[in-house]
C-alpha cells in the first residue's frame, strides 16, 4: 500500500545529503514504529516515553523528511533505507 500513497503535488523534498543525518537517533527510533503500524499510545509504551513525546517526535519527523502524514514518512524512510529492520 506504501505505492500508492502520493498524490501528483506531493513529492517529498529529496536533498543531496541523506535525510538520516537530519533525524535524531530517537526519531529513527519512533520512525521505526511508525513504519510498522504502531500509534503513538503504543511507540511511547514500547520506547518508555510519553505519548506526547512520541507526538512530538512524529512531527519532528514528517517536517524533516517533508512528508504530509505517517504512510508518506514511512514510504520515504523505506525508499532512502533510513532505518533498519531490527523489530522483528
Amino acid at each position: 500500500m506504501l505505492h500508492n500513497h502520493s498524490s501528483k503535488n506531493a513529492q517529498p523534498a529529496l536533498r543531496t545529503e541523506s535525510n538520516k543525518e537530519h533525524l535524531s537517533p530517537r526519531e529513527l527510533d519512533v520512525l521505526e514504529w511508525v513504519c510498522v503500524g504502531k500509534t503513538n499510545w503504543e511507540i511511547g509504551k514500547i520506547l518508555g516515553i510519553s505519548f506526547c513525546t512520541v507526538k512530538i517526535h512524529v512531527r519532528n519527523i514528517l517536517r524533516k523528511l517533508n512528508a504530509s502524514n505517517r504512510v508518506q514518512a514511512a514510504s520515504i524512510a523505506a525508499h532512502e533505507h533510513l532505518i533498519e529492520t531490527r523489530l522483528h
